[in-house]
């Protein structure tokens, strides 16, 4: 009877920890501005949130009915599974399929598979934390944090895919509880904790494996059961088995060049450099950005780590009352030190020629070639300083005489760390206005063909390109613009036709092509003013400000920032005896190509 009570009180603290999360995690997004009330179905952050938007409501809309199409989207026609281009995202269509299929509002959908990163993942650690120290204050310190840390927060915001580490807790929690008790439910739960975790990013496939290479082996040595190993060898073999159909489509990608790869490498100075509008940033002045190299954990999560090493030192340290946890704690630990050497990227130091060992490892697998932003590796020093942090507090109250002394403390620190980790600035939300010229797109044939102007590519404004396939959520049409990391053999060629257009051979390879409407948009044709602003912020660790302000183009739908080439690019066109005016929306011109420049000329 008392061990159903115990399971009982567990579940019902659970339930209590997760309805905190919930609150944890609005209350900073809607006070923030991120997601602003009445607005938080139609903001989603321009660039890479448009792109992971359409490539998630591609997904919704096409894995119930046509599964053999899941990949093959709608952009950068007419190449094939366009969405490979970047992360396929799999886990996070699975979440947010229900959402979708209930309201039919994708950014609904999309806002609450962001929610839920938050609500699986801290809920995770608080049960691991439960797991491992068998102390409720250091479970809820361990959730709490990994709810509300900066660099997730930062993630989440833009990309994501890489806020999506929710399935690590789990994929430990039964890990562990299976090196327990050896039941095959708890090897079924993590090998499925595992696949989710692994296809929700590539990014976060390498951070899963990376943990899971180092904790098993901890957790496993000197198991002498022969069908334990046996089980667990089964389970991965299931792993391995669901993610390679995955995987090989991604075989032979491009690598990342290392000058890109350096400059989105973390420095051991950003971990202690808190970003622009965090209450160590008001109180010290220092003013950290926001972006990739945004990893600073807090100082309170660093003090209360050392406090609890200098303990250690100092007498003999609380080890975990479980024996097979304390030793998956210490796998943790050993894989967050080598996450965070990974994090700074493959050089050292201001002249960039002292190796790291992530140049090495890049050398030998080309999985860890394909990363391009190693600063994303603190998503694991995150993760272990989750369950770090929760043993500090564990290790500290243990040393502590009296109940109420131990409960006060412990509802300080996590108090303390919600202050610190808060957001003390204001975001100027993205929202997404969606222009009459999409509208009246959604009605065309099934099959038509559409082509936008002005294409960004091969410029600082590429990402703008995002915003086109947004909109081709609404119409559902294919188009040959496109954004994403690898780009398919014949893009280049048509962006140029569509840089030169109206040009006669422009004209004549996108009538070839098959399109059947280019879309001319004045308003987005852009002033020198702007790309400056834009190239600066892209390339600095600038100010929240700075954000705001480009955002605040973005929601006057570049009202303030077009410049006069695009009226004299309309004109052109206007003028071109090979097109036709079909439709004009305001500043959204609808142009068809007349089919005699499709005919051969006198001189074949």
């Amino acid at each position: 009877m008392q061990r159903q009570d115990g399971g009982f009180q567990n579940q019902v603290m659970a339930v209590q920890f997760a309805i905190l999360i919930f609150f944890l995690v609005l209350a900073p997004l809607y006070l923030s501005g991120l997601i602003p009330p009445g607005q938080w179905c139609c903001g989603v952050f321009p660039g890479d949130g448009q792109l992971n938007l359409w490539a998630l409501t591609w997904q919704w809309r096409t894995l119930p009915f046509q599964p053999t199409q899941l990949w093959n989207a709608n952009a950068f026609y007419p190449a094939a599974n366009s969405i490979l281009g970047s992360d396929h995202l799999f886990s996070l269509v699975l979440l947010g399929l229900p959402f979708f299929w209930v309201t039919g509002n994708p950014f609904l959908a999309y806002h609450a598979v962001l929610f839920c990163s938050f609500a699986i993942g801290g809920l995770g650690f608080f049960m691991l934390g439960r797991l491992v120290f068998r102390d409720t204050w250091a479970a809820v310190l361990s959730g709490t944090y990994f709810v509300v840390a900066i660099p997730r927060t930062v993630q989440a915001v833009g990309h994501i895919q890489i806020a999506h580490f929710q399935w690590l807790p789990w994929s430990l929690f039964f890990l562990i509880r299976y090196r327990q008790t050896g039941r095959q439910r708890h090897a079924a739960g993590f090998a499925a904790a595992a696949v989710l975790q692994i296809l929700s990013s590539w990014y976060l496939a390498v951070f899963e494996v990376l943990v899971l290479g180092i904790v098993i082996p901890f957790s496993f040595t000197g198991v002498r059961n022969r069908r334990m190993v046996l089980t667990l060898m089964a389970a991965l073999a299931l792993i391995a088995a669901a993610v390679i159909p995955f995987a090989l489509p991604y075989a032979g990608s491009a690598s990342a060049e290392y000058s890109n790869v350096a400059a989105a490498s973390a420095r051991v100075t950003d971990y202690f450099t808190p970003p622009a509008g965090t209450l160590w940033s008001r109180i010290l002045g220092i003013q950290g950005g926001w972006g990739e190299r945004t990893v600073f954990p807090g100082y309170l999560v660093i003090a209360l780590c050392l406090t609890a090493a200098i303990q250690i030192a100092c007498s003999s340290p609380v080890r975990s009352p479980d024996p097979v946890g304390h030793r998956a704690f210490i796998g943790v630990l050993i894989a967050g030190a080598a996450a965070w050497m990974l994090s700074l990227g493959p050089f050292a130091g201001a002249s960039q020629r002292l190796p790291l060992p992530f140049y090495y490892l890049s050398a030998l697998s080309e999985t860890m070639s394909q990363i391009r932003a190693p600063a994303r590796f603190s998503q694991v020093v995150i993760a272990t300083l989750a369950l770090a942090s929760g043993w500090s507090l564990f290790q500290i109250r243990t040393g502590l005489a009296g109940k109420k002394l131990k409960n006060g403390l412990a509802s300080a620190v996590v108090c303390a760390v919600l202050i610190e980790q808060f957001p003390f600035t204001r975001f100027t939300p993205a929202v997404t206005p969606r222009p009459d010229v999409y509208q009246w797109l959604s009605h065309e044939p099934e099959n038509t063909v559409i082509a936008e102007i002005p294409e960004y590519y091969g410029t600082e404004l590429w990402s703008f390109s995002a915003e086109y396939m947004l909109f081709s959520i609404f119409h559902e049409k294919k188009v040959v613009n496109g954004y994403t990391r690898n780009i398919p053999e014949d893009y280049p060629e048509h962006a140029r036709w569509l840089a030169d257009f109206p040009d006669h051979e422009a004209l004549v390879g996108l009538g070839r092509l098959g399109v059947d409407y280019i879309v001319i948009h004045r308003r987005k044709f852009f002033q020198e003013k702007f790309l400056e602003q834009f190239t600066g912020l892209q390339s600095g660790r600038e100010q929240i400000d700075a954000a705001n302000d480009m955002i605040n183009e973005f929601n006057r739908y570049y009202s303030d920032c077009y410049c006069p080439a695009g009226e004299a690019a309309v004109q052109r066109v206007l003028t071109s005896p090979h097109l036709e005016l079909i439709r004009r929306f305001d500043d959204d011109y609808v142009f068809r190509i007349r089919e005699e420049i499709l005919l051969p000329n006198e001189n074949g």
